[in-house]
């Protein structure tokens, strides 16, 4: 296997230091470099405790969130001499081979033909230790692929799926595949960045995978209800904006498949009334949501402006 160059990037907004630097221990062994974007809020006593010649703090001038910050990160690393990235949400936690098991089936991909746009981990969930299952958009529907599913095996005998996009966080990206794809979408600013980005690169003609063998441990949304069976992860209303304003304008963009983007679409309605009726704090949720779908209408994007 070739030996890749790999900085991580971490993008940060108010990091609880109980969970940045279990993260940065975490990953610090499996990369050469750790950019980390601080976009506000780091506290110096964070800071003070991670002065070392491994990790650069980059100070932005406003807050870009997690896609303008992977984006400075990457143009640092690709000017440095990096092969790769491994992209980093401040409240994730990597296996000690996770980076090491992502390469693997980068490596054996790559080897037999495929374009490989991103490889991405395993999730468990830290609050209830839950895997999420990846994700692939078959027409109008979604398949959903756990570890026990039938999948694949690479030449190397590691277990793999392809799909339609990775989470951002844990997701490892080759110089080459971000040049052609481009830059995360920093309109969308916050959700659905991984998202657009995955189906942009299916689009050009390229692959994401999946490897079962790779873990993270991950927060999914900031507590999660039981509705129909299922587990529902619910967030704040600032964050509901960003995701039912994306969620329109990714409608719109005639790159993704329409049944991708009908799929989406059509779930806005019972998600605004499960997370109203499920909140501590319906009205205000109610309100985001519904000026999120109307400034994804008015293509309003960037940070949200009162």
């Amino acid at each position: 296997m070739n030996n890749p160059k790999i900085a991580a990037i971490i993008t940060c907004f108010y990091p609880k230091a109980n969970e940045l630097l279990p993260l940065i221990k975490s990953v610090s062994h499996q990369v050469e470099m750790i950019f980390l974007i601080n976009n506000g809020g780091l506290p110096e006593s964070i800071t003070s405790e991670m002065k070392n010649g491994k990790i650069e703090i980059l100070q932005p001038a406003q807050n870009l969130g997690t896609a303008g910050g992977y984006n400075i990160g990457s143009k640092r690393a690709w000017n440095e001499g990096y092969s790769h990235v491994l992209l980093l949400d401040q409240d994730s936690e990597c296996a000690p081979d996770m980076v090491e098991q992502l390469a693997r089936v980068e490596n054996d991909l790559t080897f037999a033909g495929k374009k490989v746009a991103v490889v991405g981990p395993y999730y468990i969930s830290k609050t209830n230790n839950m895997p999420a299952p990846f994700i692939q958009h078959e027409g109008y529907r979604i398949k959903r692929i756990y570890e026990t599913s039938p999948v694949p095996k690479t030449s190397s005998n590691v277990r793999y799926t392809e799909c339609s996009y990775v989470i951002s966080s844990g997701s490892l990206i080759n110089k080459t595949a971000w040049k052609t794809i481009g830059n995360k979408n920093e309109g969308l600013f916050l959700d659905f960045t991984d998202i657009e980005w995955g189906l942009r690169a299916q689009s050009l003609g390229y692959s994401c995978f999946g490897s079962f063998s790779a873990r993270m441990f991950h927060i999914i949304g900031d507590e999660q209800v039981n509705f129909l069976g299922r587990k529902i992860s619910l967030h704040s209303p600032l964050r509901h904006y960003y995701a039912f304003r994306n969620c329109v304008w990714l409608f719109k963009q005639d790159y993704i498949p329409i049944g991708t983007r009908a799929n989406y679409l059509i779930k806005l309605a019972p998600k605004l009334l499960v997370y109203s009726w499920f909140s501590a704090e319906p009205f205000a949720q109610l309100r985001s949501m519904v000026r999120g779908i109307f400034d994804g209408i008015l293509n309003r994007m960037g940070a949200f402006q009162k």
